[in-house]
């Protein structure tokens, strides 16, 4: 077989081919890399041998492409296929380490707590983020890391965090994933979906049965509320916010006098508010469009924040039990108000805003 020793130019490669049939030429300085054709037209071909598997890959046609850019080409796909090499034992590894889990598991009864599954998360060697080392959510890489993900189902499942996720007791889950979607529709839709696929994972590694194949999700309408609070049961939350603690109640009453969302109200900060100008400033870190946010006080509302603050100048305006920490009772509040006002219909504090907006 006749050798090409190193790159032609297209009239030496014309040369070596024959004028009629074919033939192959092969590169010495490239293991694998050949012309396959004659002189009228040709194929550069690579053969590899990976695992076992012997590869026969089409590079491209001469004299398109010269002998120079066909090596560049076979040194490109080499390099892929070693990386690729390498992520396919990365996923080997990890499935060896969960099947002896999964043994260890089945031998001394050892499952993981929920905490432990939602904080599975591992480095991603290429952009250095946190990813979850299982790769259920590396979809989300480029809007989320594994940190703010896991933070947000921490927050959301934190009645279940300390539990193994075989004894998570299926109706108190289901009663769980209601309250919280009356309480906070749009973000209970995203938490759930995000974790269905942790379930089934969970499920596939032999720790707990899909829970959510067990439970009846709640369904959460996309769009506004409908619901809209009359004046007259508007009056009745607020005169019923005046039978809460001093902290409490004025919680309930500045959201109704901001019409802002329950977390920036409780991250409300004293250096944040300009009494002279009657405004209050939420801070981008807060906001979902990432910008500063400017909200109009009226006289009743700056009443309220003022009875609050006293001579403080600085920290959270509702101040929580623990030093340097907001108020941090949101869910057990919004339940004490609707039992105070169970005579009305359905509500919760997110409709203020539509109230009021």
């Amino acid at each position: 077989m006749y050798r090409l020793e190193k790159a032609r130019s297209p009239a030496q490669l014309r040369a070596a081919l024959p004028e009629t049939g074919r033939a192959t030429r092969r590169d010495p300085s490239v293991r694998g890399l050949e012309l396959l054709g004659r002189q009228a037209a040709a194929t550069w071909y690579f053969r590899q041998t990976v695992n076992g598997r012997r590869l026969r890959d089409k590079i491209g046609a001469w004299p398109a492409m010269s002998h120079a850019s066909a090596r560049e080409a076979v040194d490109a796909l080499i390099a892929r296929r070693a990386t690729d090499a390498a992520a396919t034992s990365a996923e080997e590894a990890l499935e060896k380490e969960l099947e002896a889990r999964r043994r260890r598991a089945t031998r001394t009864g050892e499952v993981p707590t929920l905490a432990e599954i939602i904080g599975h998360w591992d480095h991603d060697p290429q952009t250095g983020r946190r990813i979850f080392a299982h790769g259920l959510y590396d979809h989300l890489a480029e809007k989320k890391s594994g940190a703010k993900i896991a933070a947000g189902m921490l927050a959301f499942f934190r009645p279940f965090l300390d539990t193994r996720v075989n004894r998570i007791d299926p109706l108190r889950f289901e009663r769980h994933l209601r309250q919280r979607a009356e309480e906070a529709p749009s973000s209970s839709k995203k938490i759930i979906g995000t974790a269905r696929p942790m379930w089934r994972w969970m499920a596939k590694n032999g720790w707990a049965q899909n829970i959510f194949d067990l439970v009846e999700t709640p369904r959460v309408q996309d769009g506004t509320r409908d619901r809209d609070l009359r004046p007259v049961e508007l009056a009745k939350i607020w005169i019923a916010s005046h039978e809460e603690a001093e902290i409490p109640g004025a919680i309930i009453r500045a959201a109704m006098l901001t019409a802002q969302r329950a977390g920036d109200v409780l991250a409300m900060r004293i250096e944040d508010i300009a009494s002279e100008n009657c405004l209050w400033r939420i801070s981008a870190a807060q906001t979902k469009t990432a910008r500063d946010y400017l909200v109009p006080l009226s006289d009743d509302a700056l009443a309220v924040i003022a009875a609050l603050i006293g001579d403080r100048t600085a920290g959270y305006v509702f101040e929580g039990k623990t030093p340097g920490r907001h108020y941090n009772g949101w869910s057990k509040l919004s339940a004490r108000m609707k039992a105070r006002t169970e005579d009305l219909e359905p509500w919760t504090p997110h409709d203020f805003r539509a109230a009021l907006v």
